[in-house]
């Protein structure tokens, strides 16, 4: 049984395949740096739920998940991307819902990166993720995505793309996903998403809301999350809206109020006033402090309070040039208080090349939620 944060809550039958498979792990050698990932009782059940309380297949996909990390070291990932190209993904976390949860925001406006690849984009969610958990408080196992579909393409949002990065994280991330609220979506977007989903279990899909409606957005918004949250995110999808990108906007790593004295800015792309003065503003401080267990926000924004990040090229936001033109004309005839789920009909005679096609090899409905 799961809570309202995502804690699941096990009976008398399943504490015992708890302990059976946690005897059954034992002689596993532990992870380095995180030697209790695979004996704690959150992980064990996420993953026993997420194989529908079958003890031998919850074992495979535990020992699977225990060499992926031992192998990619998701403790220490970041996104060199990033790094070397500001803003390259633009997804982040920017604050929490009303049930603690992390809520994390991206905007194919605000990414630099014109063809994204399954490898940077798992790096960078990895990264991203990891670090998200540094923020949970106990009780709390889920995390909210917000996905602002403005200034999409193909090559951002592609169904090979989303295929390869949401099998790693159902496989290696069970019971991890709350809820996805997809905003101004299009025919493209519903597309690669109608590609991809069968490829998920139903748990997942159902946790993919779609939503067209400023009026259905305000309402969901408005049940989630805190006044705070809720004004800082209809804030920022209205500026991302907007073309060009304001400069803010385009750099969300720094703090738009500029060096001490300046004027307040009346917006922060980098996420709700609460999350910018707890794991934002001190973060040289905790990280100086306690390295290993210190949130990363974005890594932009790292190098930003580093003194680090590199100058954006004026050419490289999707806002201002990126994007195709397709997907800019998809933003145009977007209706706002349309339908959230597309007629079919505006589905009709769309087709994928084959390089943003799923792999032939790909296989099919897996229990992961």
């Amino acid at each position: 049984m799961a809570s309202a944060t995502g804690a699941l809550e096990p009976g008398d039958k399943e504490q015992r395949l708890i302990e059976q498979l946690r005897n059954n792990m034992k002689d596993v050698p532990s992870l380095e740096g995180d030697a209790e990932f695979f004996t704690s009782t959150e992980t064990l059940v996420r993953f026993l739920k997420a194989r529908d309380w079958d003890l031998d297949e919850s074992e495979k996909m535990l020992k699977s998940t225990v060499e992926w990390r031992r192998k990619n070291d998701p403790l220490h990932m970041d996104c060199r991307w990033c790094h070397d190209n500001p803003g390259y993904h633009g997804i982040r976390q920017v604050g929490f819902d009303e049930l603690g949860r992390p809520v994390i925001y991206a905007c194919f406006n605000q990414a630099t990166a014109s063809k994204p690849s399954a490898e940077d984009s798992i790096a960078h969610c990895t990264y991203l993720i990891e670090n998200a958990k540094r923020t949970m408080a106990p009780g709390v196992s889920t995390w909210v995505f917000i996905m602002d579909c403005s200034g999409m393409s193909l090559p951002a949002c592609n169904p090979r793309l989303g295929y390869g990065v949401t099998q790693v994280f159902a496989n290696y991330y069970p019971e991890r996903l709350g809820l996805v609220i997809c905003i101004h979506h299009n025919a493209l977007f519903q597309g690669v998403w109608n590609a991809f989903k069968i490829f998920l279990h139903p748990n997942t899909v159902a946790k993919m809301h779609l939503i067209r409606s400023k009026k259905k957005v305000r309402e969901e918004f408005e049940k989630l999350f805190s006044r705070e949250l809720n004004d800082w995110l209809l804030a920022e999808i209205k500026l991302n809206k907007k073309r060009p990108l304001v400069q803010s906007q385009r750099e969300f790593w720094r703090d738009p109020s500029g060096p001490p004295g300046a004027a307040v800015a009346s917006h922060d792309p980098r996420g709700c006033p609460s999350y910018v003065a707890k794991y934002v503003d001190p973060f040289l401080m905790h990280v100086a402090k306690n390295p290993r267990y210190t949130h990363r926000p974005h890594p932009n924004i790292v190098d930003t309070l580093r003194g680090v990040v590199k100058p954006l090229p004026s050419s490289s936001v999707n806002g201002t040039g990126a994007a195709s033109g397709a997907a800019a004309a998809a933003d145009e005839a977007d209706s706002s208080e349309g339908e959230d789920h597309l007629p079919h009909n505006s589905l009709s005679g769309l087709e994928f090349d084959e390089e943003f096609q799923i792999p032939r090899s790909a296989t099919g409905v897996t229990k992961t939620k």
